[in-house]
């Protein structure tokens, strides 16, 4: 469910991201702040379709770190650029982008847990 919620957060992200520089911004598309927004709201968005290829390759704790990356990606940088256009509506974007890195911070540990109950777990150096 957190990962779905992930992916349409990435896609709205990066599409209501090239609405905003291709439409009603600040004055002129392509703005100096119009294209890191689109840019910033790329990678996490890409970020998001590395760990979705790694779930597919059924690396679940790979996934789920590249997903953790992808939300902090959008915390520090496309929040960052939201605010700057709209500051009431931003909280709101990082209010769920907390939420899901709270979420997937727990899937990870419950992901090492797991591993380390059936012995999979690596040791750890000396």
């Amino acid at each position: 469910m957190a990962i779905a919620v992930l992916l349409l957060r990435s896609l709205g992200a990066v599409v209501g991201s090239l609405a905003f520089v291709l439409g009603q911004g600040t004055g002129e598309p392509g703005e100096a702040v119009d294209l890191p927004l689109l840019l910033a709201a790329t990678i996490a968005g890409g970020l998001t379709l590395v760990g979705l290829v790694y779930l597919l390759l059924r690396s679940r704790i790979r996934a789920l770190r590249w997903f953790k990356r992808s939300i902090l990606a959008s915390i520090f940088l496309t929040d960052l650029f939201t605010f700057y256009y709209q500051q009431l509506g931003a909280v709101a974007d990082l209010a769920v982008d907390l939420v899901l890195l709270a979420v997937f911070e727990a899937l990870i540990e419950a992901e090492h847990r797991r591993s380390d109950r059936h012995g999979l777990a690596t040791p750890e150096p000396a």
